[in-house]
């Protein structure tokens, strides 16, 4: 939703999900024929990789002639949570970041959004189940790595916005202001309308006509118990400025959490997220019960 609220905003020529940490699974993509022969393993990450950046710097000049900025969604968690092979992991934040100064002569603004590492977590293991990592201490301990990178593009004076998705949702009119005091651009206000209007190149982030908190998605213990005395949480909670999870806890959450606990094993939580009693007396009915 933030990508199509840049685009919209700005009139920016965007492209999402941008990346080739990972192969995808080979599909019908008659326009393409270097990603079919990555998807089939018949030319490798650098090649492909050359090739990709390539196309980005002609379709950054292709937008500059048409007199629009060209604004990239990178596919970021490809690269550092679950690459094929480890030398695809960029140095910095941003792995078009180098390649552009490096052609075109100019350091690209990088453009960085950050959530709630438990909600984060929480909807990866939702939608993408398959991907890495495992353990919910695993994947602080990257996103630290990541964060690691942002900071240090920071101090070597490579211009970098940081901001929270949360901010984002509940004052989008800031959060846009400040983003266009960043980028040096001017800012006319804000049509929400037409940001949900914006086609996108990419098919991951809220499909919902709707710009608001959304309610956290159910958890088990197990999560709660994760959060507790991890060095890696408490670590990233602090420097993007949360709360930890495990001293906001209310005493309905964590008997939440334990009723969820309960329902894990039978797989499921994610279908209860939507209409917890058809689910509840469809288990009691079964005979699957709750023990």
């Amino acid at each position: 939703m933030i990508y199509r609220l840049m685009v919209s905003t700005f009139g920016f020529s965007g492209l999402a999900e941008i990346g080739h940490g990972r192969r995808t699974t080979f599909g019908f993509s008659p326009l393409d024929p270097e990603a079919q022969m990555f998807s089939l393993g018949q030319i490798d990450h650098q090649e492909f990789g050359s090739i990709l950046a390539g196309r980005l710097i002609n379709a950054n000049k292709l937008a500059n002639q048409n007199g629009k900025r060209l604004l990239v969604r990178e596919h970021t968690h490809s690269y550092f949570f679950n690459p094929d092979v480890p030398e695809v992991i960029p140095k910095g934040p941003s792995w078009i970041a180098d390649r552009f100064e490096q052609e075109i002569g100019d350091k690209p603004h990088v453009v960085v959004t950050v959530r709630d590492p438990v909600d984060s977590w929480l909807g990866l293991r939702r939608h993408f189940n398959h991907l890495k990592p495992d353990r919910f201490e695993d994947y602080c301990q990257i996103y630290n790595q990541f964060f690691d990178r942002v900071e240090d593009w920071q101090k070597l004076g490579n211009p970098v916005h940081v901001f929270k998705y949360e901010d984002c949702v509940v004052d989008p009119e800031t959060t846009m202001s400040e983003l266009a005091r960043f980028l040096k651009l001017e800012y006319t206000g804000l049509d929400v309308s037409a940001a949900f209007n914006t086609a996108s190149s990419g098919n991951s982030g809220r499909q919902s006509a709707s710009l608001s908190l959304r309610k956290r998605r159910p958890f088990t213990m197990k999560l709660v118990n994760a959060t507790r005395d991890n060095a890696e949480y408490n670590k990233l909670c602090s420097r993007l400025g949360y709360e930890p999870f495990h001293s906001s806890l209310t005493a309905a959450g964590r008997r939440s959490a334990m009723f969820y606990s309960m329902l894990s094993p039978l797989g499921k939580i994610g279908s209860m997220a939507e209409k917890p009693g058809r689910w509840i007396y469809s288990l009691i009915k079964s005979g699957e019960g709750l023990n």
